[in-house]
């Protein structure tokens, strides 16, 4: 079996959780190495998942020529600059949400993506959740008439459920905090990826949390497709730690000409209502889960997200196609956010 070699930039939370797991767990995947300026951070993950090759420099790690691909970890105002970096090094790219801070930033890493013929995929793994896919197949094809009106939300703790973040790029509007670009980033793609284009977007948001006096914790962004239906984006960081409760917070709801859809935010449930059904009409709206999953751990089905999203980036580099979720993509949720903030 062909394999490729994995460079991680970056051993934060989103490392830990997601790539370096995944990466090493992949059967097409032959060796991992890693990347980090903080030393001690480096040596923990290191130890922690048996890494041997590590690097305190990633311009080290770039220079490695049986490093195939690369995945991007760092903070958001870093994502183009280290992006590319590795598409001059031709190195194909994994980069995390969002693709950057600002459109001329993500509009480099895209062009050096292209001129140096790499693959450039961004990290939007929502939207690689079964149920929601179902949802984007079902409004397709109309099994609720016509869609009018979408609400995609997510209240999460974010960081404020992780001790130690308070001086983290989290809280820097510059470096890409804000819970605007770390959640409704998501909400953006998933969206876009679903309805089409938007032509229409105005926000608000604010900051409620007093020792955070610069990046938004909530906001609510209204908005119109091209196609006409009409929007609603919530997102919002608390403090509330047990999910369960969270979960009227945490879905994407579509209403059409005789029925309505509903998503879990983080999967794996799916509920479907057509008033012309007479199975719904006897029974209500039928509510099913798009996989297995154990109702004690509520975030099975994101780790299967974070699972789905790197294997199909594995896949398209040594398939030689393109990726799933675009440079294209990213800017695109990217602009939406940042035209819900200039409202």
């Amino acid at each position: 079996m062909k394999k490729i070699n994995i460079g991680i930039v970056g051993c934060g939370y989103i490392a830990e959780e997601a790539h370096i797991p995944n990466f090493l767990g992949s059967a097409k995947v032959g060796k991992v190495a890693i990347a980090d300026v903080n030393k001690e951070r480096l040596s923990l993950m290191a130890t922690k998942f048996g890494i041997k090759e590590r690097y305190a420099n990633y311009d080290e790690m770039l220079k490695d020529p049986t490093i195939d691909g690369v995945s991007i970890c760092v903070p958001p105002f870093l994502h183009s600059e280290v992006g590319t970096k590795a598409a001059e090094a031709g190195k194909h790219i994994l980069c995390e949400k969002p693709i950057s801070t600002s459109l001329s930033d993500a509009d480099k890493l895209i062009e050096s993506a292209k001129k140096n013929n790499v693959k450039l995929m961004i990290g939007h793994n929502i939207r690689f959740l079964p149920n929601h896919d179902l949802v984007k197949k079902w409004v397709t094809q109309e099994k609720i008439g016509k869609s009018t009106f979408v609400r995609a939300q997510a209240a999460l703790q974010g960081p404020y459920g992780t001790p130690g973040l308070a001086s983290s790029f989290y809280f820097d509007p510059n470096r890409g905090g804000g819970v605007l670009l770390d959640v409704g980033i998501h909400l953006a793609d998933l969206l876009l990826w679903i309805f089409g284009d938007v032509a229409q977007v105005r926000g608000s948001s604010g900051t409620y949390r007093p020792d955070i006096n610069k990046a938004n914790d909530v906001a609510s962004v209204s908005l119109k497709f091209e196609s006409g239906v009409i929007g609603e984006l919530f997102v919002s960081w608390v403090g509330i730690s047990n999910w369960h409760l969270m979960t009227n917070f945490n879905d994407l709801q579509v209403l059409g000409e005789f029925g309505f859809i509903r998503s879990d935010f983080y999967g794996p449930f799916v509920s479907l209502f057509n008033e012309k059904s007479l199975v719904c009409k006897l029974k209500g709206p039928l509510r099913m889960a798009t996989m297995h999953t154990d109702p004690k751990i509520p975030f099975l089905a994101k780790n299967y997200a974070y699972k789905k999203e790197i294997d199909s980036f594995i896949d398209c580099v040594l398939k030689d196609e393109s990726p799933p979720v675009t440079g294209e993509d990213g800017r695109r949720a990217l602009k939406l956010i940042l035209d819900s903030e200039q409202c």
